[in-house]
């Protein structure tokens, strides 16, 4: 599969590994619904660990070759405007942990949320905030595209993985591989029939005409 696109992905090292020059993916990111989009006031906690320190947490989901991805991000105030991207709660604990002492010990202790819980024993019930669901292959197919995002300006299709962390999910020779079945399977296989050239063109392109083919009748002087 060649894929045409004005960025860089972490995946496109399975390029290297030889392409289906048949099949081609026009990966430009682009706005498809904008009334389906974030609002600034979805985060989840805030959590004060020091002086003038705080770490703001906010739920994501991301589509991927069908599959919805949902996880946590979290970024800090220090103005970086940069996120953290966890899919899974161990890697969250982790990053918590290498903040600091301060930092892991309020975030067991903080209690923020409903029924009286930590954020620890909130975070740590994965299927709050940490799953997978199938099932979203019609999204896909809608927008013949295998990623969508919902974002502050809407449903973003075609992102760059690489700005989600995806490589977290998936080393970049399986999300390559997966990538290329489900756009094979699903989306530029109905393109390549839709678009299939006529047979009297593929003929003409090979140097014949319509006469080739068939017996010339007596020409008239």
């Amino acid at each position: 599969m060649i894929i045409h696109s004005k960025f860089k992905d972490y995946y496109d090292i399975g390029l290297r590994y030889g392409v289906d020059t048949t099949l081609h993916w026009n990966r430009q990111s682009e706005i498809v619904d904008s009334e389906n989009r974030l609002y600034y006031n979805h985060s989840l906690f805030s959590l004060d660990y020091d002086y003038m320190k705080s770490i703001y947490f906010y739920k994501f989901s991301i589509i991927v070759c069908g599959v919805k991805y949902r996880g946590i991000k979290c970024t800090t105030n220090d103005f970086s405007n940069t996120y953290e991207y966890f899919y899974d709660f161990d890697s969250l604990d982790r990053f918590i942990k290498g903040i600091g002492k301060k930092c892991y010990k309020a975030f067991c202790n903080t209690i923020k949320t409903y029924d009286n819980k930590t954020l620890y024993q909130v975070f740590s019930n994965t299927k709050n905030f940490f799953y997978t669901e199938n099932n979203y292959i019609r999204e896909c197919e809608q927008y013949d595209t295998c990623i969508i995002v919902r974002t502050y300006e809407g449903l973003e299709i075609n992102s760059c993985l690489k700005d989600y962390q995806f490589y977290k999910v998936w080393d970049s020779f399986t999300c390559y591989q997966n990538i290329v079945a489900f756009m094979t399977n699903h989306i530029l296989i109905k393109e390549k029939e839709v678009n299939a050239i006529p047979d009297k063109y593929k003929i003409k392109a090979h140097g014949f005409d319509k006469w080739s083919f068939r017996k010339q009748g007596n020409m008239q002087k």
